[in-house]
């Protein structure tokens, strides 16, 4: 049997103090209510990551399941989590009966779980536990949280990987990404990962780490979803579904033809909204803003900074979209963020 808990100062019960709280945003708006939590055990510690708001975590709360343990469906989120980074520190006044969590950011922030969240629990980890956690996790979320921890710890991950594991990872990441993360490694080190890569994706982090005004070729995406204008919105949903994970821009659906020709662009949100049985032809925006291969990395900027746009496909001169700049790639890259520049 286990001890009984005895209560000490500055120690809380999770379950007892947390769950069925109310969560108010940075303008004290309720956003929703604790229904359970997501925790992470590494190496013997556990973390709280995120407080479960979903419709599933609420029903299981509430006692409604269904046969065989599955909770009865009411049409809502399955999944939605708050990461507790957005969690200000939990206070004496949040007690089992009384006090509010509050948020460190906005209602319409609070929502998007991204990879910081993992970046974060990584960071608090000892160098030993921190590398057998990031052994553990699929080479695609390791690639998100790697590109989101402090360069100290990108070292000490790298350093601890196997070559087969850097390949895989940087396979996901864009060359303004692996050029990042190399430019914080010694010489020695960022010349040996550099050549673990494709040729033609080591020649474009060589041109972004060692150039000023990188060119649109070097910092663009190869992979896009490039949909043809007949699909049904119903039919782009279902590819979408299928196209979407592993590609870096997912915002966007680029409507091309048999040459790949670029015809027009449709928001992921507007596919959502509109008819099933509307054609894509029919909803999308033909009048585009585009950069050729040769656009300059501060013309870029400009642009996203104009049109708040979160991508720009890149035409060639016949048209043809040969891929894709997404905002975090440039702005990344701008003038300022003179570490991703150091000359190999």
């Amino acid at each position: 049997m286990y001890p009984e808990f005895e209560p000490q100062a500055g120690r809380i019960l999770l379950r007892d103090t947390l769950l069925d709280k109310r969560i108010l945003d940075t303008q004290g708006v309720g956003v929703d209510v604790v229904y359970d939590l997501q925790l992470l055990l590494a190496s013997g510690k556990m973390f709280v990551v995120a407080a479960n708001v979903s419709g599933r975590a609420r029903r299981r709360r509430l006692g409604l399941v269904g046969p065989r343990g599955r909770t009865v469906p009411d049409g809502g989120a399955s999944e939605a989590r708050i990461p507790w980074r957005y969690v200000q520190p939990i206070g004496p006044g949040v007690t089992s009966t009384s006090g509010d969590i509050k948020l460190t950011v906005t209602r319409e922030a609070a929502r998007e779980v991204r990879p910081e969240d993992l970046a974060d629990v990584l960071e608090e980890l000892s160098r030993e536990e921190r590398i057998r956690v990031f052994g553990t996790l699929d080479s695609e979320t390791a690639a998100h949280a790697l590109e989101e921890t402090e360069p100290r710890v990108q070292r000490e991950i790298l350093a601890g990987a196997e070559s087969t594991q850097v390949v895989k990872i940087f396979s996901h990441l864009s060359p303004p990404a692996i050029a990042d993360i190399i430019s914080a490694l010694p010489h020695e080190d960022a010349q040996g990962f550099l050549s673990l890569l494709p040729p033609d994706v080591g020649q474009r982090v060589r041109v972004i780490l060692v150039q000023h005004d990188v060119e649109a070729s070097a910092i663009a995406s190869t992979r896009f979803l490039g949909f043809s204008g007949d699909l049904t919105a119903e039919e782009a949903f279902q590819r979408f579904r299928k196209d979407a994970p592993g590609c870096p821009v997912t915002m966007y659906i680029y409507i091309v033809d048999s040459e790949q020709k670029l015809q027009g662009v449709v928001d992921i949100n507007e596919l959502l909204q509109s008819d099933p049985m509307q054609r894509l032809e029919r909803i999308m925006t033909r009048n585009m803003v585009s950069v050729a291969p040769s656009t300059g990395h501060a013309e870029i900027v400009a642009l996203f900074r104009r049109y708040h746009f979160r991508a720009l496909p890149v035409v060639d001169e016949s048209g043809r979209m040969v891929g894709v700049v997404r905002e975090k790639d440039a702005l990344a890259l701008d003038a300022g963020d003179e570490s991703m520049r150091r000359r190999l």
